[in-house]
């Protein structure tokens, strides 16, 4: 995927939809930490069914800036896919930073905020 040039002011949208786990997942991962915030990509993952790899999926979904939904049981494939659409296509909110003042904060969860979406809470 990252083979692929874009123009200059384009962002890369990837979605990955899997049934189970994701092959050699944590060199995928080790690429998307890598490469998506440099080469101007996200990653919005949508997992089908019970047995899919949660943790995995959303650590795959941080790492390339974007977010996993996970379809279980009898919820609604549409309503999933409207929520990671809806996501994908809002602009790009990353790198916050809270500006705590003059509080002395001695730790911050979690310690790196991720990219923002709409309705999320910090």
């Amino acid at each position: 995927v990252f083979a692929t040039s874009l123009p200059k002011d384009a962002m890369r949208q990837i979605v990955l939809i899997t049934f189970g786990a994701v092959a050699d997942a944590y060199s995928t991962l080790a690429t998307l930490r890598e490469r998506a915030e440099k080469e101007k990509s996200r990653l919005f993952v949508l997992g089908l069914g019970d047995h899919v790899a949660h943790h995995m999926l959303h650590s795959l979904a941080r790492a390339g800036s974007g977010v996993a939904e996970l379809l279980h049981g009898k919820d609604s494939i549409d309503k999933k896919v409207d929520q990671l659409m809806r996501r994908a296509l809002q602009p790009r909110v990353h790198n916050v930073r809270v500006d705590w003042g003059s509080l002395k904060l001695k730790l911050q969860a979690p310690p790196k905020l991720t990219t923002l979406y709409d309705n999320d809470s910090v």
